[in-house]
């Protein structure tokens, strides 16, 4: 849980936090998604209870959700897929409130517009 929650220790802060999430959430899937877990009650549940545990997931999704989330997510850790971030243009935007992370407006309304069509996604991988 610290893993996914740290960004005051970690160089890139929010934006190192939410790698740090899709690394657990790609092992998670990859576990998860193996057939000797999802056949298999007694660990396919108390992994998903685990997992459930740690998502903020809609009350109406259910298990084959999941469980379709998680085959797909495996497949992007196998290299049949990519995971982004939404581009940003201030990784430490100041606010009254503390810093933020700023979007790069331009950049992100075309991201979000590729998505709802489903069409592939033209940003340049993250480094």
């Amino acid at each position: 849980l610290a893993f996914v929650r740290q960004r005051k220790q970690e160089a890139q802060g929010d934006l190192g936090r939410t790698r740090n999430q899709q690394k657990f959430l790609a092992a998670l899937a990859k576990k998860a998604a193996t057939p000797g877990t999802l056949l298999n009650p007694a660990k396919s549940f108390p992994t998903l209870n685990a997992g459930l545990d740690t998502l903020v997931v809609d009350k109406d999704t259910g298990l084959r959700d999941l469980m379709t989330l998680f085959e797909a997510m495996r497949g992007v850790t196998a290299g049949g897929g990519r995971q982004i971030n939404v581009p940003v243009s201030d990784p430490a935007f100041a606010t009254s409130k503390g810093s933020a992370v700023k979007w790069d407006d331009r950049r992100a309304r075309a991201l979000f517009a590729e998505l709802r069509a489903d069409r592939p996604v033209t940003l340049p991988r993250e480094k």
